[in-house]
């Protein structure tokens, strides 16, 4: 005979003969089960306990015991309670499952996904987990849905994070009909249907509404069924709130329960459902609504949205009517914004964030400079003030009389700056951009700038205030790249290393290895100077400059660097630096490198260029 379905009423007189052949079905179905487990312990078969796979050991092993005498169970003996968050749990209402499941089904909790359905079948019941039926397993739309992972916002796909009970949905800003529908689809006077699209669109627009409740799998019907709850009922409290102190408190309002008692079932039929059910006279749907389902696509999924009592059945099949809302929609967007809502607010403060103010800007003489180079030409010069290495750009840009224009940004800020990105996908500064080509990396850029002064076809260069930067004689070129890379490999360290520590101890050793390899450059210069190669700048100066320059503003006063005896080649070396008119030209106040400290130090740690 047949037996009720799982979580429905019982519809038949005889209630007591019913339950006897039910107990009567269950003791030999629990007696397999037994007889099944130990055959599943001599066989030494994996199962799923707690959401992992856990590998099989020998029947007398003391863990093998364990598991086998302790087994997580279900109310109905096939679905395990799974404790991975996109897993599905048994519902608590769980009926016990008669042995007849031609037309029974498991009733689950969140996403339902086929493949953590057949993690969730017990070992000891393979054949249950071949008996899977087509119609059984969810769509694929709905298993790569990415609600269903959750990860986020996507600006461009127009995804957000899951608040639909992991249903496929689509983030539309402003769909025709909005209003109508969002009312239409609160107050449900009717069963509404609707096509993939206009679930898909609609929905998110009323998700605020109602809360996810449990979602049933039939085994031979064209159809999943998921029953929500309005969100003003509230549930009972569940699992206990976690004791770890670094976890992140949600922000939550205690609201009173059972302040509406709207139920609603939310039918997802498979393409082609609406043709079979019209053959089947035993379909509950309406004879209008199937009317109206056959006139869509057969290869589209369609969806059917209605009121329902507590008792599962809607207001034709049984005698009272399905409740309403004791609110009004404005209610409930107070409690909770829609997903499209959520949305559209995270693409707001996203646009917001973005056209924030950068919290440093040129000041002093650097501010000076960067207003007169502030108009549109035709090499764009991407940096930072505080950036030691947008400086050594900056410097052979007013050497070498180029016109730019100059582009303060801000590379620590997340999101990274477009216009940024777009220059160097890296995020980082400095770069410059010319046409559509650029270039990153402070060393490359000033070679570049180099060869670009000297060429012909420069077009932006004025030759009679330029100043070569590179020597012409190929030994002492290749001499100075050897110094320029020696600063980059062991100068730049050591000056970072020195700005990071904390203690006055490890101040003293990281002053000791900078001064030592400052000394070997100052010892590689020319003798008389002042600079590297003596009275004319090059681009050794110009890679030591900004390190220089942070010397005596940062590390003196905050890291307790001495500076050199008056007179000495490296203090005429820094005296020469801090004088030349590119250099100052480029430089801000000493105020904003101490406020800039946290940042200068972060930038590096992010291997700006």
């Amino acid at each position: 005979m047949s037996f009720p379905r799982v979580g429905a009423p019982h519809s038949s007189p005889h209630d007591s003969a019913v339950h006897f052949e039910l107990d009567q079905h269950q003791r030999r179905h629990r007696h397999l089960q037994q007889h099944q487990s130990l055959q599943h312990q001599q066989h030494e078969i994996p199962f799923i306990n707690g959401g992992e796979t856990e590998c099989s050991h020998p029947p007398h092993s003391p863990v093998h015991a364990t598991h086998a005498s302790q087994p997580s169970r279900s109310s109905h003996g096939t679905i395990l309670d799974v404790s991975d968050d996109n897993a599905i749990k048994t519902s608590s209402n769980l009926h016990p499952e008669p042995s007849d499941t031609s037309n029974s089904y498991a009733r689950v909790e969140g996403i339902s996904d086929d493949a953590t359905i057949a993690y969730g079948i017990r070992p000891n019941e393979p054949q249950r987990r071949k008996q899977l039926p087509r119609q059984r397993q969810t769509c694929d739309r709905q298993k790569s849905s990415p609600l269903a992972m959750s990860v986020g916002f996507d600006d461009a796909t127009g995804y957000g994070p899951s608040q639909s009970g992991g249903l496929p949905v689509r983030m539309v800003a402003d769909p025709p009909n909005r209003d109508e529908w969002r009312r239409r689809l609160f107050n449900l006077e009717s069963t509404v249907l609707l096509s993939n699209e206009e679930f898909e669109t609609y929905f998110p627009w009323v998700d605020n509404v109602y809360s996810h409740r449990s979602t049933q799998l039939y085994k031979k019907k064209p159809f999943i069924t998921h029953y929500w709850d309005c969100r003003l009922k509230g549930r009972a409290p569940g699992t206990p709130k976690p004791e770890d102190p670094n976890r992140k408190k949600r922000k939550r309002s205690v609201r009173e329960r059972d302040q509406c008692d709207v139920k609603i079932k939310i039918t997802q039929y498979h393409p082609g459902a609406a043709s079979i059910l019209q053959g089947d006279d035993r379909s509950s749907m309406d004879t209008e609504v199937l009317e109206k389902a056959l006139t869509i696509s057969e290869n589209e999924p369609f969806w059917t949205i209605q009121r329902i009592n507590h008792n599962g059945l809607n207001a034709v099949g049984d005698s009272r009517p399905p409740p309403v809302h004791k609110h009004d929609l404005s209610r409930s967007d107070e409690i909770k914004k829609s997903s499209v809502r959520r949305w559209l607010a995270a693409l707001e403060q996203s646009a917001k964030r973005a056209q924030k103010p950068w919290p440093w800007k040129p000041t002093g003489d650097a501010a000076t400079t960067a207003k007169v180079h502030s108009q549109e030409a035709d090499i764009k010069f991407y940096a930072a003030c505080f950036c030691p290495f947008s400086q050594r750009v900056w410097i052979a840009l007013e050497a070498k009389g180029i016109a730019y224009q100059y582009c303060e940004t801000y590379p620590l800020r997340k999101p990274k700056p477009t216009q940024l990105l777009e220059a160097n996908p890296r995020g980082l500064v400095p770069v410059i951009q010319q046409g559509k080509w650029a270039c990153a990396e402070s060393s490359v850029i000033l070679e570049y700038l180099e060869d670009l002064s000297s060429s012909s076809s420069s077009g932006g260069c004025n030759n009679s205030n330029s100043v070569v930067l590179h020597p012409t004689d190929p030994q002492l070129r290749a001499n100075c790249r050897l110094w320029i890379e020696f600063i980059n490999a062991r100068i730049v360290p050591s000056f970072y290393a020195l700005l990071s520590v904390a203690d006055d101890e490890a101040h003293v050793l990281g002053s000791e290895r900078l001064d030592k390899d400052i000394s070997e450059l100052v010892q590689a210069a020319d003798e008389e100077g002042p600079y590297f190669l003596g009275d004319h700048i090059c681009l050794v100066d110009i890679h030591l400059a900004p390190f220089a320059l942070r010397l005596s503003r940062l590390l003196k006063p905050f890291r307790g660097w001495k500076p050199p005896p008056s007179g000495s080649r490296l203090d005429k070396w820094l005296e020469a630096l801090e004088n030349n008119p590119h250099i100052r030209r480029t430089t801000s106040a000493q105020a904003l490198y101490v406020k800039s400290l946290h940042d200068l130090a972060k930038g590096y740690q992010g291997k700006t260029d």
